[in-house]
């Protein structure tokens, strides 16, 4: 019998990558799509994707990943993926969208994260950091939704869902939406304590629990994709999608810091450090996050945009190596 392959697909910032990786956990040095995605800034702080043209870099590093896999497509077992987070886009009832894809470094909502700041007295604001383990923050929806509110109020009536990129890829793929805990903590939404969408937040926002996803793990697998889907990826069309989880608690995991004793150091297009532990802490120590990686696995951390930068410098003042 054939060993079972993985379908891996990394949805990030800077690039969208598809991967093969057998059943020990290594990757098929000859199965490996990339193509570089293209965030669109603006002077005023925005930085946001077009969803249907990140889709079709999905759609292509795919293509290409089968393409190279050849008769071997044939022993995909799974998909699974992760994403960059923080992310959210309007999506209407015919699940097309209505605004770009917002993304953790839009800063445009910093006005609107110091208006939550004032209204929240320091008590609530530590409420609030103990059941998301979130602080406020433009990154966070909290804040976007505020902004929309304020700044593009026919956005917000025109988005019937507000989901991530990887919550919508899967719908258009599937026909299902879904999103997993690990996402879902990167929003500022999701209280930690029960694993729902806070009500404390929502009834704060112009946005209700019915337009957000449901909510599920990565042992709930989507299955089945669109006909259309179906008919270019016969190899894919049966088998399960597991919910994508964030790509920080991915490095995590892929660099085997998956226990409290390995703390993880990512330097890319923003720095952080990590460590998975169990979710249960009593408080959320001030200044950091606590995500999920899936519902038994919490991923405690702080991070910085400028990951990328400070490795310049490094570089430059050390007088290291390429």
């Amino acid at each position: 019998m054939s060993s079972p392959l993985i379908l891996a697909l990394d949805i990030g910032t800077t690039s969208t990558r598809a991967l093969l990786f057998d059943a020990e956990g290594r990757a098929l040095p000859d199965c490996i799509a990339q193509v570089a995605n293209h965030l669109q800034t603006t002077a005023d702080g925005g930085a946001t994707f077009d969803a249907n043209q990140l889709l079709q870099s999905v759609v292509a590093v795919i293509d290409q990943c089968l393409v190279m896999a050849g008769s071997r497509a044939a022993q995909i077992a799974a998909v699974a993926s992760d994403t960059f987070v923080s992310n959210v886009m309007g999506v209407s009832t015919a699940g097309e969208p209505v605004t770009p894809v917002f993304t953790y470094a839009d800063t445009r909502n910093a006005p609107d994260t110091e208006t939550l700041r004032a209204e929240l007295d320091e008590e609530a604001r530590a409420a609030s950091h103990d059941r998301t383990g979130c602080l406020l923050h433009t990154s966070y929806l909290p804040a976007r939704f505020r902004w929309l509110e304020r700044t593009h109020p026919d956005w917000l009536r025109g988005g019937v869902y507000w989901l991530s990129f990887g919550e919508y890829l899967y719908w258009k793929l599937l026909g299902q939406r879904l999103a997993s805990y690990s996402v879902a903590s990167w929003t500022g939404l999701l209280d930690r304590h029960t694993l729902t969408w806070d009500e404390t937040w929502l009834a704060r926002l112009p946005v209700g629990q019915e337009q957000l996803s449901p909510l599920g793990d990565v042992d709930t697998p989507l299955q089945g994709l669109l006909p259309p889907w179906a008919e270019r990826w016969p190899a894919l069309k049966d088998v399960p999608w597991l919910p994508a989880i964030g790509d920080g608690a991915a490095a995590n995991i892929g660099s085997g810091c998956d226990t409290p004793q390995r703390i993880a150091l990512t330097v890319g297009t923003t720095g952080a450090m990590r460590v998975v532990l169990p979710p249960a802490i009593s408080a959320v120590p001030a200044g950091l996050w606590l995500y999920r990686v899936t519902r038994d696995r919490g991923l405690l951390g702080g991070a910085t945009t400028e990951g990328g930068n400070l490795y310049a410098w490094l570089r430059e003042t050390l007088q290291l190596p390429p």
